[in-house]
């Protein structure tokens, strides 16, 4: 067993600058782009930002494939994969002196992940390595919470295998439940 030093709460901590998609300056741009959004205020239009982040994590989340975003930005889902290296529980690590790390046998060592990827969508993004994908803490609580409860139900992510693969294979589930729907429709079971 490892000892665990306590880690010091007095000392200056790096926190990093947060940018605001609902701030002034947004609802500012945002005119000038789109001279119809005057129309709506500034509270107004920042309670549709909301109410669409809002459906989208919602999806996200119940959805097994995840979502593809608006305009060809890509696609989020969440998927589960194992544990490489060792997170350390501070808490109960402070509590008994000694380092204590999760395991997750709860979920039989899975770890929930938030995956983006932007390399098949329908129209290719430029310069799509540089883009990036940061999940909001609403996000992460409500995948974490989702994920506890049925952690089974999500894409079981292989380190070796490219994400595309993924997507690809939740595309082709869509298109044959899709397919399966309008069997069904025209389906008459007397003929």
């Amino acid at each position: 067993m490892n000892q665990f030093n306590k880690p010091d709460f007095t000392k200056p901590r790096y926190r990093a600058k947060r940018l605001e998609i609902d701030g002034i300056d947004f609802y500012k741009a945002l005119i000038a782009k789109v001279p119809e959004a005057a129309k709506l205020s500034h509270a107004e239009t920042r309670d549709l930002v909301k109410q669409f982040n809002e459906t989208v994590l919602q999806n996200i989340v119940d959805n097994r494939e995840g979502v593809e975003l608006p305009q060809g930005l890509g696609y989020i889902f969440i998927g589960s994969c194992k544990i490489k290296k060792e997170c350390v529980d501070y808490g109960k690590s402070i509590k008994y002196g000694i380092r204590v790390t999760h395991k997750n046998w709860n979920t039989e060592g899975y770890a929930s992940k938030i995956f983006y990827s932007n390399c098949s969508v329908k129209y290719r993004v430029q310069d799509n390595n540089l883009w990036m994908f940061k999940a909001a803490r609403n996000l992460k609580k409500h995948a974490s919470k989702a994920f506890s409860e049925n952690w089974n139900k999500y894409i079981r992510i292989d380190e070796s295998t490219k994400l595309s693969k993924y997507i690809s294979i939740g595309k082709n589930i869509e298109k044959l439940k899709k397919k399966n729907d309008d069997i069904l429709k025209t389906y008459n079971e007397f003929e």
